[in-house]
């Protein structure tokens, strides 16, 4: 019985070692930040969702899939980066779900190949760009957006600002230009990746 038992443990201690290492778990860290500092964060696949705060911190949770290596997180000079590291032998096959709170001024850059992104209450400049992954976003200021195939809805404020939309193509770019986004009730566009955008304004403005 207690080689069996022994037998029984040494397994267990190997799988959870085996977890371990393909990633799989939650992972939680948290570090100082700037109220306007620059917050970057990259993922390959899953999801991405940022919300803006008033504590001069930055928060990371991550719902891990397997074949994601580690998270890591640096702060440095009001720079703070957040990326989701896969194994080199993975060949982009890890997935991981990102749930990260921001102080409310900073500037965001967030870059994904099949994760969607999410964003509220967030006053900084934003670019968000993913290739096939939809984009959610409230806008306070300028943005930046860059999609292939995913689908975009933004909401504006009441304040001006200016959307540069970049829309790859195999045979060039399409660049979408629109001022005032956040007075105006509403802007779509299409094209024929199936792509497709939707600007919705504070309703009560109107152009």
């Amino acid at each position: 019985m207690r080689t069996v038992s022994r037998l029984a443990m040494t397994l267990a201690v190997l799988a959870s070692a085996a977890a371990h290492a393909a990633g799989e778990g939650v992972f939680e860290r948290q570090v100082v930040a700037g109220p306007h500092g620059v917050v970057e964060i990259s993922n390959v696949s899953g999801r991405i969702d940022v919300s803006g705060w008033d504590r001069p911190e930055v928060n990371v949770r991550a719902n891990l899939g397997g074949g994601v290596e580690r998270v890591e997180v640096t702060s440095d000079h009001g720079h703070t980066i957040i990326k989701v590291v896969l194994p080199s032998y993975s060949f982009r096959s890890g997935s991981a779900d990102l749930r990260v709170q921001i102080p409310r001024g900073s500037e965001l850059d967030v870059s994904a190949v099949s994760a969607d992104v999410n964003t509220s209450d967030i006053q900084g400049v934003q670019r968000l760009k993913t290739v096939s992954g939809e984009i959610k976003a409230d806008i306070a200021s300028d943005a930046e957006i860059q999609t292939v195939s995913g689908d975009v809805v933004l909401h504006g404020h009441g304040q001006p600002a200016h959307l540069q939309r970049r829309h790859a193509k195999p045979h060039g770019a399409k660049y979408g230009h629109h001022r005032g986004l956040a007075s105006a009730k509403s802007i779509e566009d299409e094209d024929s990746l199936g792509g497709k955008l939707l600007a919705i304004g504070d309703s009560r403005n109107s152009l």
